[in-house]
């Protein structure tokens, strides 16, 4: 895993590709205030461990679609207090999607060079960047424990790391 570089290459390349797609957008204040807005001010209150109302919506985001996951941010959030830190977040998850993604396509491609062409059109899915034009949001996030499930799932058949991609998904 740690020695297969190309998917490293690809990884760093395309995280920092994809960083920079997303913080030139927030910097030239292309993200409409109303996702970005509302995770920030929510994941502000998490980390002053404040479960009142979000005053940008009128009720909390745990109960809103019920954004558990939010939780686990919240020690990034507390090291850099920043809506910057949910777009690195959103795109280091997306970006980390690609791991499972290339080992099942070498499971059962049989073929290093034919996984990294599909890690290659994994990423440049329309659907992929139109996710990432929209501010931080949840679903973009949720690509990465549903490429770790499905690896579980077809590859390592570990019931136990699929049950907790699938608790946390």
């Amino acid at each position: 895993f740690i020695t297969d570089r190309p998917i490293w290459m690809v990884f760093g390349v395309s995280t920092g590709v994809m960083l920079l797609f997303m913080f030139l957008a927030y910097r030239a204040l292309m993200f409409s205030v109303l996702d970005l807005g509302l995770f920030n001010r929510h994941m502000y209150s998490l980390v002053h461990f404040d479960l009142s109302a979000n005053p940008l919506k009128g009720f909390n985001l745990l109960g809103d679609h019920a954004h558990i996951f939010l939780i686990l941010l919240t020690p990034f959030y507390a090291i850099w207090p920043d809506p910057r830190t949910l777009l690195f977040i959103q795109v280091t998850a997306v970006t980390a999607s690609i791991f499972p993604i290339y080992y099942i396509g070498r499971y059962y491609l049989r073929s290093r060079a034919v996984s990294l062409l599909w890690v290659a059109a994994y990423l440049a899915f329309f659907g992929i960047w139109a996710a990432l034009a929209s501010p931080f949001h949840d679903s973009p996030v949720a690509v990465l424990p549903i490429a770790c499930a499905l690896y579980h799932l077809l590859i390592s058949k570990k019931s136990r790391a699929l049950i907790i991609w699938l608790v946390i998904l």
